[in-house]
């Protein structure tokens, strides 16, 4: 079993397997106006990680809009009515318009949901982590549905 695996790996490194759009920088998106709505750190770390630049002068680019937001919802509780599981919820809107017309629109929703933890702070701090993950995972389907996406 273990040659199999290494022959699989040994194909698998030698062939050149590089995904496409993992850490390629692919260019600036340009757009004539960006309008943001929500969230703002959730915002500024979308418009930082998708590469968005702001650029009025060009009349011929479209506007793009996102609405952001995020919560953190109890699931379960035990029979003391301490919690006991969470889930995190993310959902950003993108629409693109070209002169007040919607050229393309998607809402993209992700969610988690993991045990309590019995720290507080250490809780706070896997909260956080969850977010960015989302973030990242919403981020890179943001920049193929912009890049890629004709609909």
């Amino acid at each position: 079993m273990k040659k199999y695996l290494y022959i699989t790996l040994l194909i698998i490194s030698g062939c050149g397997f590089n995904p496409i759009y993992i850490n390629q920088n692919m260019g600036e998106l340009e757009y004539k106006k960006i309008i943001l709505d929500g969230d703002e750190v959730l915002n500024d770390k979308l418009v930082q990680s998708i590469n968005l630049v702001n650029n009025e002068l060009n009349e011929a680019l479209n506007e793009i809009i996102i609405k952001s937001g995020y919560s953190i919802n109890e699931t379960s509780k035990n029979t003391k009515g301490e919690v006991e599981s969470y889930t995190s919820n993310l959902e950003i809107n993108i629409e693109i318009q070209n002169d007040k017309k919607v050229v393309k629109s998607k809402k993209f929703v992700k969610n988690f949901t993991y045990m309590a933890l019995d720290n507080r702070f250490e809780l706070v701090k896997y909260q956080e982590q969850i977010k960015n993950n989302l973030l990242n995972e919403v981020a890179s389907e943001i920049f193929l549905f912009l890049n890629f996406n004709d609909s």
